[in-house]
């Protein structure tokens, strides 16, 4: 895993509860910090899928092109 050095400031309440995190976890402040910058990221990228699947979903719907294909939707059931 290649490791980018990044300078960042955060207010001491931020700090202060990201040491206690590591420390309660046994880790480090960095390691805690990457773990909470992934899980904020997958979360983000889950909620861009979230809401391009909406878009498609409502034009599936709404597009007379593509409401043709309604039938085969429910055809099998």
């Amino acid at each position: 895993m290649n490791l980018y050095r990044v300078q960042i400031l955060l207010k001491r309440r931020q700090h202060e509860r990201l040491a206690q995190i590591a420390r309660e976890e046994g880790k480090s402040l960095p390691e805690v910090a990457r773990e909470l910058i992934r899980f904020a990221l997958r979360e983000r990228q889950r909620r861009q899928m979230e809401l391009a699947a909406q878009i498609l979903l409502d034009e599936y719907r709404s597009n007379p092109d593509l409401t043709a294909f309604t039938a085969l939707d429910s055809a099998g059931e």
